[in-house]
Formats: structure tokens, C-alpha cells, sequence
């Protein structure tokens, strides 16, 4: 399918060069895309608005070491995607003619991302030719030739502090699909068009209900409603929402939590959420992009950066872990010896090994579902094994006897005459050390 996927990427890029008011870029003409990427790092990280046509190797040193990473040029930018020209074609020239004048770049990956969709970079117009639907002409002509070759749409990261860049993206009815590295953004056929629109001190998301070419004409169903009660999050659902299909299902919370973020609206439900917000620290609850936006600013302020954004993080109480600090694994936390309590605002499992921690699952009011974006499975500590339930009186097989312990001394004699017993583990730990788990091998009945 990787494959398939792959080379309908190459097709989708034919139809995207051939397409009018787009260009491929020559040979020769890789250093003038390099100086627009340039000045596009630089008004996004920071704030500076250059034109590029004026950018000297003096002012391109400078900005590059100010950049620092993102700044950093990548020789030969064909090899893993495709660069093209923005042209202005209000002049009524042909594309192919060469005599538009660009006036902004796009770039196109040669493979695939997430579900097969072609992923989009490089978007900039200059100052003076915004304004004018052009980036968003370009966006939909990569829309089409991505469709048109079966391929799901296309994505897009935004870093959090481009604030421009980001509300941008959210005009133009992208859903928000993750927030792991960047906020990532896509625009697919399984999602339909959405709005957020403020009702009564709440923003409200809405999807159309069937596709329409007029958007005023579609019906608009509300799915999630968010308001903010004592500075916290309160997010309620609609039936529509609880019968949506799984990408609208997935992608509405997380959505409505950028919208929520930009206009400075909690993002935090309270202390138990925030307690386990690293859980969805890749897309899922609105806590999760909470916690990812406290490390992109943190990031952005390391890096020299001025932070300007709407959002305000939440106070943490006294006695609640901060959710960057991320608890290890099960299996590292798990010891025979721990007797501590599972932490506040978690239930214990019944199933839980009686010499073990309790195993923890989600907190309460988490609704079932919400496990399946971005939350690790649960595991089981890897030294206790899956309890059988019990089986009627007399229809039970024999019960086998237990192997011997790796311990010094004579092996305890065998009381059921109708098993055997299967043998001991080797020692090889010293001694004192728990014993290894042997495979245990299930004895036939006895006739």
C-alpha cells in the first residue's frame, strides 16, 4: 500500500505542475527559493518582515545565526520533495510561458504522510501579493491532484508561535490531526467543512451535515460545546457527536482545543485531567495540547524567542504532579516490595496481582473512548500472569505441581499422583533473587 501510495504522490505532483498559476523550479533557480525560505523562518520566529529580493550574504549570515536550526539551508531540497513557484497570473500570461512573475513558493514531498496524504511545506507570499486568495488557490489546486489520484488530502505542520501562520490555517477549515513535534494540520474527504462559532459565552464546533457548494446553504449540526466555569474547561457533547464516525470522532476535540487555545479560553477540566495530560501529548484531549504548548513556549523562549500568544497555562495545585514530568512505564516502576497507594485521581483495578502496585486505569469521568488518541495501552507488569476464572466444582482438570524453586535444598515432594511435575528453571541468579517465571504447560486429564 506504501508503494501505491508513493507513486500516486508522483502522479498527484505531474498534475500539480501542469496545474495554471504554479510553477516548477529550475535548476537555477534553487538559491532564490532558499532566500523565501529564509525570510519566511524569519518573520514567523522572529517577527521580522524581509524581502527577500534584498537579502545580501551579509543579511543571510546574520539570520541564519539567529535562526539557528530552523534556519539551517538543505542542499539538494529535490531529493526528498518538489519545489515550486507561486506565480501571479493577474497579468493573463500563460503559466508555462515563463512571464508570470512568482510571487511566493510551495513545496510537495515526494511520499506519503499519515493515511497517505501528500504533505505541504514551504508556503509563503510575499507582503505585497497577499491578500488576494493566492495561497489559497495553491492549497486547493494540491486538494485536487491529491484527490484526484486517491490520495486522502493533504497535511501541514505550523509551529505554535506563528500565530499568523495558524490562524491562517484554521480560516481555511483545516482540521487539527496532531500536536506531537508542531501542530499539524490537514485537510481531507472524510472530514467535512466545520465552524466554530461563540453562542452564549461557549464556542461551539459544527460540521456540515452534507456536502453543499454553498456553505451558507449546508445545515450545521453541533457536535462539542466548551465553556469556562471558575477558570476551567467544561466540554459537552452532543448525541451527533457520540454517533460521528471515527476521523470526525477523533479530530472534533482536538480541533475545537486550538480554537479554544487561540482565543485564551482553559484547556484544563481540573486537577485529575491535568495530572494526566502527558497521556494525549500527541492529539486527543484538549489537556494534551495544554501540555504541549507549555513546552513550545518553553523551547521558543530557550531558543531567544519573544512568546506572544493568547494562551495562559493553568496554576497547578499543591499535590498535583505537573504533567511534564512523565511517569516511567509499568515496568519500570513495578517492584514486588511497593505499597504505595496509586496516585490521586486514579481507581484501582480489581484485577490487580495482590504482591504488586495496583494497576491503574483511566481516571474517573475519562470517557471510554478517549483511550484510543493517544494514550498507552495498559499493560500488565511483566511478573504476574492473567488470573482464570473459576471453573464449576468437578469439571476442573488436575492441577499440576508446582516446579521446584530455584532455591539451595532438597525439591518438595509431588502430592498429586495424576500430574508431573515440569521442570525447574535453571539457577542462575544468585542467591536471594527472585526466581525466574517458567512456562507452565497445561496437563491432560486424567482417564
Amino acid at each position: 500500500m506504501a508503494r501505491s501510495w508513493d507513486a500516486a504522490a508522483g502522479r498527484a505532483q505531474e498534475r500539480l505542475a501542469a496545474a495554471p498559476g504554479v510553477r516548477a523550479v529550475g535548476e537555477d533557480e534553487g538559491r532564490g527559493f532558499a532566500l523565501r525560505d529564509l525570510a519566511s523562518c524569519a518573520e514567523g520566529e522572529l517577527g521580522e518582515h524581509i524581502d527577500p529580493e534584498a537579502i545580501g550574504p551579509a543579511e543571510e549570515r546574520r539570520l541564519r545565526e539567529r535562526l539557528g536550526e530552523s534556519g539551517r539551508e538543505w542542499p539538494g531540497g529535490e531529493l526528498y520533495r518538489r519545489r515550486y513557484w507561486l506565480l501571479d497570473d493577474r497579468s493573463g500570461e500563460p503559466a508555462g510561458t515563463g512571464a508570470a512573475e512568482p510571487v511566493g513558493t510551495l513545496a510537495v514531498d515526494n511520499w506519503t504522510r499519515g493515511p497517505g496524504q501528500l504533505a505541504v511545506s514551504s508556503l509563503y507570499l510575499r507582503p505585497s501579493a497577499r491578500g488576494r486568495g493566492l495561497a489559497a488557490a495553491a492549497l486547493d489546486r494540491v486538494y485536487r491532484a491529491a484527490t484526484a489520484e486517491g490520495l486522502p488530502g493533504y497535511r501541514l505542520q505550523a509551529h505554535w508561535t506563528w500565530q499568523h501562520a495558524v490562524r491562517y490555517y484554521l480560516r481555511r477549515g483545516l482540521w487539527v490531526v496532531s500536536w506531537k513535534h508542531a501542530l499539524g494540520l490537514a485537510r481531507m474527504p472524510q472530514l467535512p467543512p466545520y465552524r466554530v462559532r461563540e453562542e452564549d459565552g461557549r464556542l461551539v464546533l459544527l460540521v456540515a451535515d452534507r456536502p453543499c457548494p454553498d456553505p451558507d446553504g449546508a445545515v450545521w449540526t453541533p457536535l462539542l460545546a466548551a465553556a469556562s466555569e471558575g477558570g476551567r474547561l467544561r466540554l459537552d457533547e452532543t448525541a451527533a457527536y457520540r454517533q460521528a464516525d471515527g476521523w470526525v470522532h477523533g479530530y472534533a476535540r482536538s480541533t475545537l482545543a486550538l480554537h479554544l487555545a487561540l482565543a485564551g479560553r482553559p484547556l484544563v477540566r481540573g486537577p485529575q485531567w491535568w495530572a494526566e495530560a502527558w497521556r494525549w501529548a500527541d492529539t486527543g484531549e484538549p489537556e494534551g495540547l495544554a501540555y504541549r504548548i507549555a513546552q513550545f513556549e518553553e523551547y521558543a523562549r530557550a531558543q531567544g524567542r519573544t512568546v506572544a500568544t493568547p494562551y495562559r497555562p493553568p496554576a497547578v495545585p499543591v499535590g498535583v504532579p505537573r504533567p511534564a514530568e512523565e511517569p516511567r512505564p509499568a515496568q519500570e516502576q513495578h517492584h514486588p516490595d511497593t505499597t504505595a497507594p496509586p496516585p490521586a485521581g486514579r481507581r484501582v483495578d480489581p484485577l490487580s496481582p495482590p504482591d504488586g502496585p495496583p494497576r491503574a486505569t483511566r481516571p474517573t469521568g475519562v470517557p471510554h473512548w478517549a483511550g484510543s488518541a493517544g494514550r498507552p495501552r495498559r499493560l500488565r507488569p511483566p511478573d504476574t500472569e492473567l488470573r482464570s476464572p473459576p471453573c464449576p466444582q468437578g469439571l476442573c482438570p488436575p492441577a499440576p505441581c508446582p516446579p521446584a524453586p530455584c532455591l539451595p535444598g532438597p525439591r518438595p515432594p509431588c502430592t498429586n499422583p495424576s500430574s508431573t511435575r515440569s521442570a525447574g528453571p535453571r539457577c542462575s541468579a544468585s542467591p536471594g533473587s527472585a526466581p525466574a517465571s517458567p512456562r507452565r504447560s497445561t496437563p491432560r486429564p486424567s482417564s
